[in-house]
């Protein structure tokens, strides 16, 4: 009697142990497939971000296009300023090419700053890429007969040929092509817009059991995963619970205070990208007289124009240093920069000289071709005008020894009172009608002091120095050794000609 109610007693407890077993592992997932809505944004993901190198490409390339421009608008300016007379215009001509100059300086300081962050972005978003895509080709690996993880949820059918079409499996984008905006959806202004929380049984389709393998946790060695760990995949855009789920943290809001060292890559990433699609700010424009015409309306032309200004009137005031400026930029700019082109269309036809000819030939400054015959051609005008200012330099120092010389031969002549002794000195004659000083510098020797003076002060219409002579004044002896010149006895004090 005791042995049959232990018999009884043994088989009620075996079945419910069993039957405990096999309810508890009811309660787990067998291999669900994931849906749609749970694999197809990371896709979408790894599509946007798969732009982000070829548009830090892009940016640099029209930053570094535009400073290019730049550079060559400014010294056009510069080059036109030259051409130009003292005046207003020329002011305002000056003013504009030291600020469109300056615009560029601004331009290669944005382009340095944008490659180092560049280069930065195209590591952490392409990382996150392929954290994205080789946790996608793990996925797609487990796809066989009748097995698949990439799932639909509806029709709980095999999505793994979607791969393509929702973004994976992409190649780099063309970095020598803009690729346009990020898709907002997906990247939107606080975070990864499609990456929202999964949690429980939400990011799986229930009726499409024993097809994803992949998922299921067991003891070690009976499984991929054991029983008690969550694992997570791609950056945590994946984690698989020990549940047999798929479960995903929000990664919706990535904005706010970044620390590199310690914050996740997806937050890293995101901030990097956002960072290129609004770096900063730079002109773009690639055309000379656009760039210049953006120039015109910032606010470094105007304190160009107030710097020039007051080196040109050092008293002005407050009040009228401003009225001046804007009555010049009004003029010559426009109040939007409508009156550039009329000064555009002015320069480009202006006539300078053709460095590159072999004869002295000229050519319209707007068909100069590179930076490096712009600077050229200013050498050479800056060169004229140091050559022509020491000529003239030395000119006034001649003709005002000359000057010097004739008032001090003057005062020897009227020194001399006696006839015979005036009449026998050179540059002197004697005038015994003259009332008080009788003796006076000779007719013939004023006449050459003054000839000479003229042609030292003037240097004749094409700037060269007639009488090279003048330079020896009464030194005899260096006279005498320029094959060009002759000393002249008669005339002491000019003693000097050319043969």
């Amino acid at each position: 009697m005791q042995k049959k109610v232990s018999f009884v007693s043994n088989k009620f407890v075996t079945t419910g142990l069993v039957t405990m077993f096999l309810a508890v592992h009811a309660v787990d997932a067998a291999g669900e497939a994931m849906k749609k809505t749970t694999w197809a944004p990371a896709c979408h993901l790894a599509r946007e971000l798969r732009k982000s190198p070829a548009k830090a490409a892009a940016k640099l390339s029209a930053i570094g296009a535009a400073t290019d421009a730049l550079k060559k608008a400014g010294l056009r300016l510069q080059l036109y300023a030259k051409r130009l007379d003292l005046g207003d215009k020329l002011i305002s001509v000056t003013a504009l090419a030291q600020a469109t100059l300056t615009a560029a300086e601004r331009n290669e300081k944005a382009y340095r700053h944008l490659t180092t962050k560049a280069i930065q972005t195209a590591a952490t978003t392409q990382e996150l890429v392929g954290g994205i895509e080789a946790t996608m080709q793990l996925f797609k690996s487990t796809k066989g007969t009748s097995a698949y993880c990439l799932g639909d949820g509806d029709s709980q059918a095999d999505k793994t040929t979607d791969l393509q079409k929702e973004g994976c499996e992409g190649k780099p984008a063309d970095l020598t092509t803009d690729p346009g905006e990020y898709d907002s959806k997906v990247i939107s202004s606080s975070g990864f817009a499609e990456l929202s929380q999964i949690s429980g049984s939400t990011g799986m389709d229930s009726s499409d059991t024993n097809k994803c393998g992949l998922v299921n946790h067991g003891a070690a060695g009976t499984a991929a995963f054991l029983s008690s760990s969550t694992v997570s995949l791609g950056y945590e855009l994946f984690k698989l619970s020990a549940s047999n789920q798929i479960h995903r943290d929000s990664h919706q809001t990535l904005s706010g205070t970044l620390d590199r060292q310690s914050d996740k890559l997806t937050k890293i990433a995101y901030q990097d990208a956002k960072e290129m699609e609004t770096a900063e700010a730079a002109i773009t424009e690639s055309n000379e007289e656009k760039a210049v015409t953006e120039v015109s309306t910032d606010g470094t032309v105007s304190k160009r124009l107030k710097d020039l200004l007051k080196l040109k009137q050092p008293t002005i005031s407050d009040t009228d240093l401003t009225k001046k400026v804007d009555e010049l930029q009004t003029q010559h700019y426009g109040k939007t920069g409508e009156n550039i082109k009329q000064l555009w269309s002015e320069l480009k036809v202006q006539k300078v000289r053709d460095v590159k000819a072999k004869t002295e030939t000229e050519q319209d400054i707007g068909i100069i071709p590179d930076e490096e015959t712009l600077r050229l051609t200013l050498a050479f005008y800056d060169h004229r005008s140091q050559t022509q200012l020491q000529e003239l330099t030395e000119k006034t120092t001649v003709a005002k020894a000359v000057c010097e010389e004739t008032e001090k031969t003057e005062e020897t002549c009227n020194a001399i009172e006696e006839q015979e002794k005036c009449d026998n000195t050179p540059r002197c004659h004697y005038n015994k009608t003259k009332e008080g000083k009788k003796c006076t510098l000779s007719e013939e020797a004023k006449k050459t002091v003054q000839k000479e003076a003229a042609n030292q002060e003037t240097g004749g219409k094409d700037g060269k120095t007639k009488d090279k002579c003048t330079k020896h004044r009464t030194d005899k002896t260096k006279c005498d050794e320029d094959n060009s010149c002759k000393w002249d006895e008669k005339v002491p004090l000019l003693q000097f000609h050319h043969q």
